[in-house]
């Protein structure tokens, strides 16, 4: 029998390779992804076995002067090394990769993309967040949408994971401010949210959704806000320094002040 262990490391480097392309980041659900992934191609081994590998192939990855370009060379090799419904399944794996930090990003679509054209296969469907095409209407942005996009910078940005607990009470504080519209207007907003999140996160568009609520609002709901975002910090049950820190930055630039007990023990008295 064929020794397993040299295509799975391959495929350990290129499932890395997703993990990492947005943010050069390595979270713990994203290496689990990548070995749960492998683990189930793989069953025959023992998964300490897939884990070795796994990390052996991290090792390389770490060391690799170009990693993209090390990725797109394995995915011309792996071409020739699996067959069009393995392919298949490894871009469904790749997927699932993507979507497991809770985003999507512009990125990660594009690899999987580029992935579905050279090996001549359907892009695997089920995006967290929406596809250009789908995006919202810009001229429809609001300052909704601007919560939405600093909930998401709050909730994701800080750990660069998207838990369901967070999506779900970001999506219950956006109903508090818009009581109006309907469950899928509500996620249409934040799915607009996300696609410009997707898109690259940085300085300027953070700036631009601080500086929205602080025209927009008035002192007593930017205060709403404030502790709205408190109450997603505290929604994975833990409360980091991060999310600590963008918080008084908003404090300051909004010029109001948060319960006096917030953070890791709760989110108001």
């Amino acid at each position: 029998m064929t020794d397993p262990r040299p295509l799975l490391r391959d495929l350990a480097f290129l499932y890395l390779a997703m993990a990492h392309v947005t943010d050069d980041y390595l979270t713990d659900a994203e290496l689990e992804a990548v070995t749960a992934h492998l683990h189930a191609r793989y069953a025959f081994l023992e998964r300490a076995v897939v884990q070795d590998e796994v990390m052996e192939a991290l090792s390389d990855f770490m060391e690799a002067e170009d990693t993209f370009q090390a990725a797109r060379t394995l995915v011309e090799a792996l071409e020739h090394h699996l067959s069009e419904e393995e392919r298949a399944d490894v871009l469904a794996d790749l997927r699932g990769i993507a979507e497991a930090d809770g985003l999507v990003q512009e990125r990660e679509r594009s690899l999987l993309d580029l992935l579905a054209r050279r090996w001549a296969l359907t892009a695997p469907v089920g995006a967290v967040s929406p596809p250009p095409s789908e995006q919202a209407d810009p001229q429809a942005w609001d300052v909704v949408h601007d919560l939405a996009y600093l909930f998401l910078v709050l909730a994701y940005g800080t750990d660069h994971e998207l838990s369901a607990p967070e999506v779900q009470i970001i999506l219950n504080k956006l109903k508090e401010w818009q009581a109006d519209r309907s469950e899928e207007q509500v996620r249409a907003v934040l799915q607009a949210a996300m696609e410009r999140y997707s898109q690259g996160a940085d300085e300027a568009s953070l700036v631009a959704s601080i500086e929205a609520v602080r025209d927009a609002l008035p002192e007593a709901q930017r205060m709403a806000v404030l502790n709205d975002l408190i109450a997603i910090a505290n929604a994975d049950g833990v409360f980091l320094d991060s999310e600590e820190d963008l918080i008084n930055r908003l404090m300051t630039a909004w010029d109001v002040a948060a319960y006096a007990n917030y953070g890791r023990h709760g989110t108001k008295e």
